[in-house]
């Protein structure tokens, strides 16, 4: 950075392009594209989500930890979860990618990539213990306590 004249103001100011501010508007740059790859990755395990989750919910049922998930799906409308993820994660996206220049939004992207990751582990973890459990399952609901949901067909 350099101080130079500042004509409109009649003083001093600091200019980043008079020295190694091509540096810095690069890394912003960079920063940009991550932050756009991370918002990527969250979208396409949110659909990824949404479509494990509904396959469930309309087939034997799942568990849902989520109280606020857990009661829009107790409406038993997909089309309403549906909006509801949906519009979740736009707003998550939406906030990474306004600020996507920023150091925090790449940090919040990083948070959100993580906890997607995490999900899809719970869900691989899911899937592999459903196929062994398979023949208990109807009887699952009468079992389990009020987290367990399903949509009835």
């Amino acid at each position: 950075m350099a101080l130079v004249m500042n004509g409109q103001s009649g003083g001093f100011s600091w200019d980043r392009m008079a020295a190694g501010g091509s540096a810095v508007l690069a890394q912003a740059g960079s920063r940009g594209r991550r932050v756009g790859w991370l918002v990527g990755f969250v979208a396409l395990a949110s659909i990824v989500d949404l479509y494990l989750t509904l396959t469930f919910l309309n087939g034997l049922g799942m568990g849902e930890a989520n109280p606020i998930a857990r009661w829009v799906m107790s409406f038993g409308c997909s089309w309403l979860l549906s909006v509801f993820k949906i519009s979740l994660v736009m707003i998550t996206c939406g906030i990474l990618i306004g600020a996507r220049q920023r150091r925090t939004a790449e940090f919040g992207g990083w948070i959100c990539v993580l906890l997607m990751a995490g999900v899809m582990l719970q869900w691989s973890a899911y899937a592999g213990e459903v196929s062994s459990v398979t023949g208990i399952m109807h009887e699952l609901p009468q079992l389990a306590s009020c987290e367990w949901v399903r949509f009835d067909p």
